[in-house]
């Protein structure tokens, strides 16, 4: 059986811990400057991402044709990851490799807070990933967002998944707006987006960035997409009004393409249609 390794990102886009060397790749590939590397722990790659390790191993991201890197001894870890939520185990006995990738991990019931979002127990990689940025200079929250449509009923929902202050948050709801049910799933993750804005406004969080796998999220607020419908008006004027209080970046990525936070967004949305 293959020893398990951790992927340190401490230079790359979104610096922290990964549990595959795809998703480690995706940080570093193209980037200038890159510092990665794999350890045995999770302790040995959190503190390097932080720095405490010494001098950072800088490394080109070169691969072989299939995606694995080829001289830096970082193996292909394609395999999915399901999450235990068993209390006093370590962080390396909490994660364990998952063939089905829909079963992404299931949330120990959290508080619940106004509003209808609900606070999940954090994954191990969560706290590496995101509590990280803010270290690095990112943005104080991060939000996953993803919407999802069911014709027969004409209805559509958002699933968010947002991290903040070492702390991670799911949100889910179903609606019925004839209007923007024209735009099925995609109204789904305007809603999402508007959802996470609105989160941190009203808890005083400074900096959001909102990741998510329809272009238009970013592109209607930014002014490259014209908005057309009343829907996506409504969208760019609320974005509008929140960032003048709110740094709101954005950022893509691709949809069901093996994206943890994606795929969990995906899958939030879903359940509020009860389509999973």
């Amino acid at each position: 059986m293959a020893k398990k390794k951790y992927y340190a990102v401490q230079k790359g886009r979104v610096p922290g811990v990964y549990l595959t060397w795809d998703e480690c790749k995706k940080q570093v590939d193209g980037f200038s400057g890159a510092a990665f590397k794999s350890f045995s722990t999770m302790e040995e790659a959190r503190q390097f991402v932080k720095g405490a390790a010494g001098k950072p191993d800088v490394r080109a991201a070169e691969t072989d044709g299939d995606g694995r890197e080829n001289s830096n001894g970082i193996e292909d870890c394609a395999s999915q990851r399901n999450f235990s939520r068993t209390e006093g185990r370590s962080d390396q006995e909490r994660i364990s490799n998952a063939e089905d990738k829909d079963s992404i991990r299931e949330e120990n019931a959290g508080e619940m807070e106004d509003d209808g979002w609900l606070e999940a127990d954090a994954a191990p990689d969560a706290f590496s990933v995101f509590d990280m940025m803010k270290e690095n200079g990112g943005p104080e929250a991060v939000a996953y967002v993803d919407g999802s449509y069911y014709h027969p009923d004409r209805k559509f929902s958002c699933g968010v998944v947002l991290f903040w202050k070492g702390r991670e948050f799911h949100f889910k709801e179903a609606y019925t707006d004839p209007d923007l049910a024209s735009m099925r799933n995609v109204a789904g993750e305007i809603k999402g987006a508007q959802k996470a804005m609105e989160y941190c406004l009203k808890h005083g969080i400074s900096s959001l960035c909102i990741f998510h796998d329809y272009e238009g999220i970013a592109k209607w607020c930014e002014g490259q997409w014209e908005a057309k419908k009343e829907g996506t008006r409504a969208y760019r004027d609320f974005y509008r009004r929140a960032s003048e209080k709110l740094n709101i970046t954005f950022r893509k990525v691709k949809g069901h393409s093996g994206d943890t936070w994606n795929d969990l967004a995906d899958r939030l949305a879903k359940e509020a249609l009860r389509l999973c």
